[in-house]
C-alpha cells in the first residue's frame, strides 16, 4: 500500500476581490468567523478551525513548496528572498480573536525595507 501524502493548506488573497491582509484570512481560519466575530464564539463548523502555526504556514511555506519555489521563498534561510513583516508583538502571545486587528510595523521585500512606521 502506498501512503497518501499529508494534505497542506495553501492560503493567499485575490485582491481586489479579497483583502491582501493575511491576518483577516488567518482570523477566519483560526476562529471560523467573519471580521465582526460572527457567527458567535464557536464560528462556522468549529471542528474546521486550524491553529496559528498552520495558518502561518498556509501563507508562507506551503505555497512556496507547492509552486516549487521553496528554495528561494516561503521561509527565512540563506539564499532566499527576505520578504517579511516586522510585527509589534509576538503573534503567538496574541489572543486569537485579536489577530484580525494586527498591523505590521515594517515590511521587507528581497532584503530591503520598503515600508515602515516612523517609530521602528
Amino acid at each position: 500500500l502506498s501512503q497518501k501524502p499529508a494534505s497542506k493548506l495553501v492560503f493567499g488573497s485575490d485582491s481586489p476581490v479579497d483583502s491582501p491582509t493575511q491576518f483577516f484570512g488567518s482570523h477566519a481560519a483560526i476562529n471560523r468567523q467573519r471580521l465582526n466575530c460572527q457567527p458567535g464564539i464557536k464560528g462556522w463548523y468549529p471542528d474546521q478551525r486550524i491553529g496559528l502555526q498552520e495558518a502561518i504556514q498556509a501563507y508562507t511555506n506551503f505555497p512556496a513548496e507547492i509552486s516549487h519555489w521553496n528554495n528561494v521563498t516561503g521561509s527565512l534561510k540563506p539564499g532566499a528572498y527576505a520578504d517579511l513583516m516586522r510585527l509589534p508583538l509576538d503573534i503567538f502571545q496574541l489572543p486569537r480573536d485579536d489577530i484580525k486587528d494586527l498591523l505590521p510595523k515594517a515590511t521587507m521585500v528581497d532584503g530591503e525595507w520598503v515600508w515602515k512606521t516612523e517609530s521602528l
